[in-house]
């Protein structure tokens, strides 16, 4: 029997108890005429008898209450100290139901004369007062006994696994009940039909009546008391078996050495059923504080899937109390779904007893609590044996993975996806473009996909502008964009930076120029808004169509670039499609074999430095140093040398002129410490080495130069940076920057090409430069070419009164030298002066 049967079936008596005799008394009271119906009526419709009613019903029911606990409790959990707790109330009902139910049997009586008096023209007589507390005496009799009793049975069905110490008193009480309150019903209710019928009751007639009773209830009790008489050897064993100390005393009419016999039997099968349950109810704690210690949840079932058991973490994890959940179905305690479809998953106990072996639970299986809170859970069911082998039930141990596996779905995500635009990563990308390309989808082999390769134009002024939290909040934006423009099955990923992948997967090119396209318009339709200003981007987007097998995963990205930035070269926010035979890609194929060829030259120092000459052209007489500017060639594989105007264009347009750069310094400043070193400071003068518009930007280069310059404690003042023109003006503001902390240094500075760009003059006055090299293609032919003579004049002229001095570049002949004497300009360097010679032989040479 479960909690809740029992709690159910016991308040089920105690209702019927106090709702029944209202009932039958009043029908009692109609049948002997004391009330008529109509004054019957108005009692019950005046408040004092349904409020006596109402109130000891909830009496009765809130008193009771305290029987059921413990009960609960046993039945919960069974053991010595809830059993002995069951016993004692069990022991104690009797009593307080008899007196709690004869007690409210003789208020009623009072409550309906009363009644009758206040509310009626009924005046009572003492007669009739005994007459209505004879009708109580037989209601409390036909209600009450058969009540108590089936009580009693509730008890003994609840309480069966419990040892009574003192059995006969269940049955005494059962006895004398019987004994003593059938014959007082009948004598009551025959005195009871007399009196109504004839109307004739005397006092020798209630003496006769109460003889009758008096002799019943002693001949009840002389009955009990013989009947525990031959029940006290059962006692007197019970009790010796449970306290061996106990002396055995029997007496009555059998054979004291036969009594003995079978008590010494009796009391040794109790002592071993003693110490059996003793071990077996330590066993059983044992086991029951083992599985509630475990960190799994542990469910048990029997044959038929119903539940028996739930420890702690099963009953968190569930929702279910393993009172309430006992006699359930594990489907019903134990609800889970699959976390992708929600639909229910498979039942692991039914499988267990279907198959005999042990199961475990499906992936991605989620349990839901009673709440609706749900736990990501893995678990394994077991078939519980017997001693012979046939399964009994099943055991289910489960446990907690949530954290876990929202763990491994997180790294998952995040090991394919990026983590500013949620779009898929170039991991997962090339991880997708390479199945495609190994293996067609379609066994026909009619598979054909299209590559998009994206590269938003004009990104990097957001950038620089706004931020780079502008910037970042544009691509979220973009991609948001981009991705209503590709279909579900097509794949929409970030690369890096401000470039984009899409893979159309089954789409011809007719298709994937459609969302080219589409791309092109989303992004002119888009205003992007930052601290009230507006930006616009736009893409360059390379299109290539491939089938499976028939190019390389690397061979096809490359393509795709090359695509690209023939769309970027092509004027940007256009569209290209690849072609084997493109002569523009062609030419981006070949820059960017150079751009591996410089990788190799510096990684196997096939760098070659030369120097060339620099002129002061306002003394005749051996300058007091050596002033000469630093040049770059590549030593090709078969040891010719490539001229910088190859390699170089090569090297910035794939970020590798910084490489160049921080490997020219560092070998310039080896050989300049090493002439030095041998010469003296003031053997050289000026060391002019030039610094490309990519370098400029590198925050890190001004720290590199000021260690090399403290690894081989060299002054700033022998070394002039140059820097074009047009790379100072287009990113003013960092080389202001940069330019003002290597002064800071003692080095100085000079603007290349200056002449060639269109603000010089504007920007000339804020650049604390300290020479202008005067653009080559002025100084060429100015002894031949006015307006060449004019244009070098001027800008020398401006550049004396900016305090700069002046350097004229490509001096090739004797005439050009001339000029340049009369117009004033400062110094001068070409062919005219010196060819470039390796840098270690100008050295050597000068120091011999």
């Amino acid at each position: 029997m479960t909690p809740q049967q029992f709690q159910r079936r016991f308040m089920s008596c105690i209702l019927l108890a106090w709702t029944l005799p209202p009932v039958l008394g009043l029908a009692f009271i109609l049948f002997i005429h004391l009330l008529t119906p109509g004054q019957l009526a108005r009692i019950l419709a005046a408040p004092v008898e349904p409020a006596f009613i109402l109130g000891t019903l909830v009496f009765a029911l809130l008193y009771f209450q305290r029987f059921i606990r413990p009960i609960r409790d046993y039945l919960a959990e069974p053991g010595p100290a809830t059993g002995q707790q069951a016993l004692a109330r069990m022991r104690r009902f009797p009593l307080d139901f008899w007196v709690v139910f004869l007690i409210y049997l003789l208020l009623a009586p009072a409550s309906v004369m009363l009644s009758a008096a206040w509310y009626t023209d009924y005046s009572p007589a003492p007669v009739d007062w005994f007459r209505i507390h004879l009708v109580a005496l037989i209601v409390s009799i036909i209600v009450g006994l058969p009540i108590f009793f089936r009580v009693l049975d509730l008890f003994g069905q609840s309480l069966s696994g419990l040892r009574l110490e003192r059995p006969h008193v269940t049955l005494r009480t059962k006895v004398f009940l019987i004994g003593a309150l059938v014959p007082l019903l009948i004598d009551t209710m025959l005195v009871q039909y007399y009196w109504t019928r004839t109307g004739f009751f005397t006092v020798e007639t209630f003496f006769m009546w109460l003889l009758l009773e008096i002799l019943a209830i002693g001949g009840s009790l002389i009955f009990v008391r013989s009947f525990g008489q031959s029940l006290a050897p059962l006692q007197q064993v019970v009790r010796s078996g449970l306290n061996p100390e106990v002396p055995l005393r029997i007496t009555g009419g059998h054979s004291t050495d036969e009594l003995g016999v079978l008590a010494d039997d009796f009391r040794v099968l109790l002592e071993q059923r003693r110490n059996l349950e003793r071990r077996l109810a330590q066993e059983k704690e044992l086991a029951q504080v083992t599985l509630s210690s475990i960190g799994d949840g542990v469910i048990t079932t029997d044959m038929e899937g119903r539940v028996r058991f739930l420890n702690p973490i099963a009953e968190y994890l569930t929702g279910w109390k393993a009172a309430h959940a006992r006699g359930h179905s594990l489907t019903e305690v134990f609800s889970i779904v699959n976390e992708l479809t929600r639909r229910p998953a498979m039942n692991p106990v039914e499988r267990c007893l279907r198959e005999g072996r042990i199961v475990g639970l499906a992936n991605h299986t989620i349990l839901v609590r009673t709440d609706g809170h749900e736990f990501a859970i893995e678990d394994s069911a077991a078939p519980i044996r017997d001693n012979d082998g046939s399964v009994i039930g099943v055991v289910l141990v489960f446990h907690d993975v949530t954290k876990a596996r929202e763990m491994a779905n997180r790294l998952s995500w995040q090991a394919s996806h990026d983590a500013l635009t949620s779009l898929y990563n170039r991991m997962a990308f090339e991880e997708r473009l390479r199945q495609l390309v190994r293996y067609p989808e379609h066994p026909t082999g009619d598979d054909h996909h299209t590559l998009l390769y994206i590269d938003l134009d004009q990104f990097k002024v957001v950038n620089d502008i706004a931020g780079h939290t502008a910037g970042d909040e544009m691509l979220k934006q973009i991609s948001g964009l981009m991705l209503h423009q590709v279909r579900e099955t097509d794949m929409l990923a970030r690369l890096g930076g401000d470039e984009f992948g899409v893979i159309l997967t089954h789409c011809d090119l007719d298709h994937a120029m459609r969302v080219a396209d589409g791309i092109h318009q989303a992004l002119e339709d888009f205003k992007f808004s930052w601290d009230e200003r507006l930006f616009r981007v736009g893409a360059s987007i390379g299109v290539l169509e491939f089938r499976p097998g028939e190019t390389s995963l690397t061979d096809l990205m490359s393509a795709a670039d090359l695509a690209c930035y023939s769309a970027k070269h092509a004027g940007r926010r256009r569209t290209h499609v690849y072609q084997v035979d493109d002569v523009h890609m062609q030419r981006h194929r070949n820059e960017m074999d150079w751009a591996a060829r410089i990788n190799d030259a510096v990684e196997e120092d096939r760098l070659v430095l030369y120097g060339q000459r620099i002129q002061r052209l306002d003394d005749d007489r051996v300058p007091p140093g050596l002033a000469f500017e630093v040049l770059v060639r590549m030593r090709g594989d078969d040891d010719t040398l490539i001229a910088p105007g190859v390699f170089l264009p090569a090297a910035e347009r794939f970020d590798l002129i910084s490489i160049v750069d921080r490997w020219i310094i560092t070998r310039t400043f080896s050989l300049v410490a090493e002439c030095v070193a041998d010469n003296g400071a003031d053997f050289i003068s000026h060391c002019a080495i030039n610094l490309s518009g990519g370098t400029l930007g590198d925050e890190t280069l001004l720290p590199f130069i000021q260690s090399q310059l403290s690894l081989h404690n060299l002054p700033g003042h022998l070394f002039c940076f140059e820097i074009t023109e047009t790379t100072a003006i287009s990113n003013f503001q960092a080389a202001l920057r940069f330019i003002r902390d290597l002064k800071a240094m003692g080095c100085r500075f000079a603007l290349d090409d200056f002449g060639s760009g269109l603000s010089s003059f504007s920007y000339l006055k804020n650049l604390p430069v300290d020479y202008l090299k005067i653009d080559g293609t002025f100084v060429r032919g100015i002894a031949s070419d006015p307006v060449n003579r004019t244009l070098v004049g001027n800008i020398n002229d401006i550049g004396h009164l900016l305090g700069k001095q002046t350097i004229a570049e490509y001096a090739e002949d004797a005439d050009t030298l001339r000029e340049l004497v009369e117009l004033g300009v400062d110094f001068a360097q070409g062919y005219g002066i010196h060819r470039p010679e390796p840098l270690e032989g100008l050295l050597g040479c000068t120091s011999k």
